[in-house]
């Protein structure tokens, strides 16, 4: 008997375990009436949801309370409470910041964009929105917040560091202030006339503090190049003055005013908790959020609504109620979410959470496309009746069965699926059909997984690379990035935003904390050269192993620090082989030393495309150096106690016939086992977990503490038999056609930056796909529900399941 599958529904309530024997070797979407999300989280709320196939970041209700306006990183959109469907849309031009929309009456909506505007948007009977009128905050000043009182409107300015005060019936900025760094989210106390707004980056730092660069501000760090502290301000309307700044936990994003105990609420992301602060005197108390021993929890938004709070937790997709005891605020009940909600409101009904990232990679209402640049985000409607008792999954228990080993060596990738590399592979869950990099292109990766163990159930949780490196070294995010989709104002983050990361660190970071030693090659760097040539010139030439100067650019100073000078990291014009040819000459003198670094990170971006010769020869170029890379170590005295984890940053590259989070991940070592195809849910927080437990470390945070340790690709008795280079079958220097569309996406683009692939991913992917496959059609199978495959695993689809679409 077949069973059904509500896709877009799911039943349940509360957070289920997600690496019980019976999830083991599940797959990333639907099934079993769960849905598994790539970070390994389970989503099972009842109830009703709309999918916005964005990324929401924000919501507002409308006096009347019978719509609410969804800020996505789109645009706008209108949902009709009572139905739970979209009546109208408003897409910008400006792009979308992270939070700030209001309503100044039932058909009047506000919201800031990235750039530099507040948009002004009426809506029709039938709520359909028209853009009326916009005023300009200006230039480079990427507003966030605001609130509206009467006919004026306050507004933080993110970059520009300062509060606007904005007349919407002139349609004119009044007045602006200087406040801390990075002001973020506002809450007005009428009464009293004053506002009280979050500061992200915190106060200026005084003299003598570790700085480091936020779009172009210094915030203070610490000596890892995590942002110190956020702050609190609060400004007097009456004589527009700050008066005061309180500081916090790193990253406080929403604040509310509590008028009925006169106290403001600050969520810190990077905190755990919520601070309940008295603002005569500063004082505070706290609202621990942590869901056990671990940090990560990430509570981003904060709701008052029928003298209860609600506090959205992005990093466990709860929404907690609290209750006032007489003194304080005390949990009361808990509701499970979807994937990473950030913004909550009241309904009549209940309570509304808009979920960043919802179910993935799902895209319905894109059949041209299915890969990880494909948002499907929610927003979640909760009922009372969905409260209860909060119900956390237990970690998944330590192996303290992994052999011995003692070096680590983590290879950082870029951006590509599992079906666009190993679909050719016929014993594991491949898709040939979405192959364009298989075995002629990559004979050495196809060799490893081969010799060594295939993983074919592996994820990334990022999509792109400001996210993916976050993942693949913190194996968490914070809100501030997650939210910044609409527009990188900011920073498109590559080591070089100390604002970006988690509170609970990096890999590297753990390791040097116990005195353990690390050796970076590359990773968070942005290579330069002073060479006067075209990329197609730099490319060759480092081809041919010319020797060139790189000037190093890497934003954290604990990586600096550890970084071996003339290794270059991004830059798309650099050759992969010129990258091991660096390395080589490096470890000849770590041989000759006889001492390795514990753990060594080296980035070989290549096979990420989008440079100066065709997608082919970028990924063999890729593929050979990990070869080389893998023989040379496989040949060194240090391989006896080593293990090599080859990783993707993210798999915004392409389809893949599973999920658009589904990417390779190569392990090789003595103890690795040999010619095995291994199923089991892994993801790149299970990659931090291993590192971890070799090392004897406790998980880095929450989120890597839920992710299933990868001991089933051990074994106790080691083979030495080292691993030998095949050379490339593809030519390394082979252009692209002058005419294809790759080239002319290419032709404009910095390769120096992140920004291949921060401008339109989709098109570079048709552009690639094009190259790889010439004369076959894009894949448009792989979209919505994602009904592919499911016959033979006994399921079918729900078509009368209800989702945002019917």
């Amino acid at each position: 008997m077949k069973r059904t599958l509500a896709v877009g529904v799911a039943a349940g309530i509360g957070l289920t375990a997600v690496f019980g024997p019976r999830l083991n070797d599940a797959k990333v979407g639907p099934a079993d009436g769960i849905w598994v999300q790539a970070d390994g989280s389970t989503t099972s709320a009842t109830g009703r949801f709309l999918q916005t196939n964005t990324r929401p970041v924000d919501l507002a209700v409308s006096p009347s309370g019978a719509i609410a306006a969804i800020k996505d990183n789109t645009g706008i959109r209108i949902l009709d409470l009572a139905s739970m469907k979209e009546i109208g849309a408003w897409k910008s031009t400006d792009g979308m910041s992270a939070i700030g929309i209001a309503f100044s009456g039932d058909k009047d909506v506000w919201a800031t964009t990235a750039g530099k505007l507040l948009v002004h948007l009426s809506l029709d009977d039938g709520g359909k929105p028209t853009a009326k009128g916009q005023i300009d905050l200006g230039t480079a000043s990427y507003p966030n917040g605001l609130v509206i009182n009467g006919d004026h409107a306050f507004v933080a300015l993110s970059m520009k560091n300062q509060l606007a005060e904005v007349d919407l019936g002139t349609m004119s900025v009044v007045r602006t202030l200087d406040v801390g760094i990075a002001p973020f989210a506002l809450t007005l106390d009428k009464n009293k006339g004053r506002i009280f707004l979050s500061e992200q980056g915190g106060m200026r730092p005084s003299p003598g503090t570790l700085t480091a660069s936020s779009a172009g501000t210094r915030v203070g760090v610490d000596k890892r190049g995590i942002a110190l502290a956020g702050a609190v301000a609060e400004v007097s309307l009456q004589n527009w003055k700050l008066v005061r700044e309180i500081p916090t936990p790193t990253l406080p994003s929403s604040v509310a005013y509590d008028a009925e105990h006169d106290q403001v609420l600050v969520a810190c992301a990077n905190g755990d908790q919520v601070l309940s602060i008295d603002p005569a005197s500063g004082s505070k108390k706290v609202i621990d959020i942590s869901a056990g021993p671990y940090k990560g929890s990430l509570p981003t938004g904060l709701a008052l609504i029928d003298h209860k709070l609600y506090v959205a937790v992005a990093g466990t997709n709860e929404v907690g109620r609290f209750q006032w005891n007489g003194s304080s605020w005390s949990p009361e009940a808990w509701a499970k979410t979807d994937w990473y909600p950030v913004a909550v409101a009241g309904t009549a009904r209940g309570i509304l959470a808009a979920n960043v990232k919802g179910l993935g990679t799902r895209s319905p209402k894109k059949p041209d496309t299915y890969n990880s640049g494909d948002f499907t985000g929610t927003i979640r409607e909760l009922t009372p009746a969905q409260f209860g008792r909060r119900s956390l999954a237990e970690n998944p228990k330590s192996d303290s069965s992994l052999p011995p080993m003692r070096h680590v060596v983590y290879v950082i990738k870029e951006n590509r699926t599992y079906d666009q590399v190993f679909g050719d592979v016929p014993s594991a869950d491949g898709d040939p059909k979405l192959c364009q990099f298989g075995q002629a292109i990559t004979p050495n990766q196809h060799a490893i997984a081969r010799q060594f163990v295939s993983l074919d159930n592996y994820y990334c949780s990022g999509v792109l690379s400001a996210d993916g490196h976050s993942w693949a070294t913190e194996g968490s995010t914070t809100p501030y990035l997650e939210r910044a989709f609409g527009g990188f104002q900011r920073s498109y983050t590559f080591g070089d935003d100390p604002l970006t990361y988690s509170s609970t660190g990096f890999i590297w970071d753990a390791l040097l904390a116990k005195g353990l030693t690390f050796k970076n090659y590359g990773e968070f760097d942005y290579a330069e050269s002073g060479e006067k040539m075209s990329g197609v010139e730099l490319y060759k030439k480092t081809l041919s192993g010319a020797k060139i100067a790189f000037k190093q650019n890497i934003g954290i100073a604990n990586v600096r620090t550890h970084s071996v000078r003339n290794y270059p990291g991004w830059n798309m014009a650099i050759s992969d082989q010129y990258r091991m040819d660096r390395f080589e000459e490096d470890f000849k003198q770590t041989q000759a030393s006889g001492k390795m670094a514990d753990f060594t990170i080296v980035y070989l971006p290549q096979d990420h495309t989008g440079g100066p010769v065709s997608p082919q020869a970028h990924v063999a170029d890729n593929d050979l150096a990990v070869g080389r890379l893998l023989s040379l170590l496989s040949h060194s005295r240090f391989w006896k106690d080593m293990v090599v984890f080859v990783n993707e940053d993210d798999p915004s590259g392409g389809t893949d016939h599973v999920d658009g989070h589904r990417s390779t991940c190569l392990v090789a070592g003595p103890y690795v086992k040999r010619g095995q195809t291994i199923s089991h849910f892994y993801d790149q927080s299970s990659v931090l977990r291993t590192i971890c437990e070799i090392f004897g470390l406790p998980p880095l945070n929450a989120k890597t503490a839920l992710a299933p340790p990868m001991g089933d690709l051990f074994t106790s008795r080691a083979n030495m038999t080292p691993f030998m280079v095949k050379g490339e079958t593809t030519p390394l220097d082979r252009s692209a056609s002058a005419k294809s569309l790759y080239a002319n996406f290419v032709a404009d683009v910095d390769i120096t930056r992140h920004e291949v692939e921060s401008r339109d991913m989709d098109r570079l992917n048709r552009a690639i796909w094009e190259a790889t496959r010439p004369g076959e059609r894009y894949p448009s199978a792989f979209a919505g529900a994602h009904g592919k495959g499911l016959a033979k695993k006994g399921l079918k689809l729900d078509r009368g399941a209800v989702d945002g679409h019917d």
